[in-house]
């Protein structure tokens, strides 16, 4: 699950940053995002805002990359990638609550 920093927090910023996010580290460009949470992951002891998308219709259109950078593409289900969360702990968890929150319905969470 891709992620960066947002530079520019409109609404637009905050897409084309995911757009550019989701070429860089998978490859992939998505026709349309849908906003799935956005959430304070520490309140109170970070201001950092993390915003959710989904990505959609998916087609591959990788950008340049720097030398000796490679990207393998990893495809799993859901169910697949929720089973790997459950076995490996490793995974980030804002990715994670992502993963059960489009689990619970697909649906943005406001």
């Amino acid at each position: 699950m891709p992620d960066g920093k947002a530079i520019e927090s409109t609404p637009d910023g905050i897409l084309k940053q995911a757009q550019t996010e989701l070429r860089e580290e998978t490859g992939f460009r998505a026709r349309r995002f849908e906003k799935l949470l956005n959430l304070y992951s520490h309140p109170g002891y970070i201001a950092h805002k993390v915003h959710l998308l989904v990505a959609y219709d998916l087609e591959w259109d990788p950008s340049e990359m720097e030398d000796g950078e490679e990207i393998q593409v990893h495809t799993f289900t859901l169910d697949e990638a929720l089973a790997a969360k459950r076995e490996d702990y490793r995974y980030d968890p804002e990715a994670a609550l992502a993963m059960w929150l489009y689990r619970a319905g697909g649906r943005s969470f406001d």
